[in-house]
């Protein structure tokens, strides 16, 4: 059943099942090679793919892999493992199911900044049920994501078109990853305002505009022509996807 085996005495050791894994990459590759093949695709059923177990238990591989401090509310990898891995993907999956999951607020740390002596860097940590929640929407976005040449990683806070890393201001990230985590939906000015920036007032709605703009000059292949984050006219704005 296990890639790996399991000891008590190393908590870095993560039982890997392959027949779930072998699931999830033959899914993965199905996105990709869908993608490549029709460009224009729409994608109408990816988020039932996100809740699947295969798909969440991967997740949970990865942020398990990865190991990683606590985010804002305290509760550490080995808590999860005490509670119930599966007991916590089902509630996940329940909860993502019908519409009540909502991510907390990430831990803010500060780090000291690479190769700058006397200077740190802040870093936000997501709880580990969120990190599982961004691995399991990588899972599946990924391979759309790649067919147009673009990966984002929510996890390790990455984006990258082709080999070279995209760097985004705070705002141009935070609007990325709201988009992400509605992919294929479109949301409308007011609810990217709201989501983003905190606000609704119509005066504002520029900024939406402004910024998917800048967005688009930095992962569109063509900005003119865009193809992930795509306009519905009189509506919102659309991330290729479900």
């Amino acid at each position: 059943m296990s890639a790996v085996s399991a000891s008590p005495a190393d908590s870095r050791t993560v039982v890997v099942d392959k027949v779930r894994l072998e699931k999830v990459r033959a899914l993965q590759h199905t996105l990709y090679r869908t993608a490549k093949a029709d460009p224009g695709r729409r994608f109408h059923a990816l988020w039932d793919k996100v809740l699947r177990r295969d798909v969440l238990w991967r997740g949970w591989i990865a942020v398990r892999a990865n190991e990683g401090a606590p985010g804002i509310d305290s509760v550490t990898l080995a808590e999860v493992e005490e509670y119930g891995v599966v007991r916590l993907l089902d509630e996940l999956a329940d909860e993502l199911r019908q519409g009540r999951y909502r991510p907390l607020p990430a831990r803010r740390v500060f780090i000291p900044k690479p190769g700058v002596e006397g200077e740190s860097r802040p870093l936000s940590i997501p709880s580990v049920r969120d990190r599982i929640v961004q691995a399991a929407v990588k899972i599946v976005l990924e391979p759309v994501f790649e067919a147009e040449g673009v990966r984002v990683d929510l996890v390790r806070r990455e984006v990258y078109r082709g080999q070279e890393e995209v760097h985004l201001t705070p705002t141009e990230y935070k609007l990325l990853t709201v988009l992400v985590r509605h992919a294929g939906k479109v949301l409308t000015h007011g609810q990217l305002l709201k989501d983003v920036w905190g606000s609704r007032s119509p005066e504002q709605s520029h900024y939406v505009r402004v910024y998917m703009a800048q967005l688009r000059q930095k992962l569109e292949a063509d900005p003119a022509r865009p193809r992930l984050l795509v306009t519905e006219p009189g509506v919102g704005y659309r991330l290729k996807g479900g």
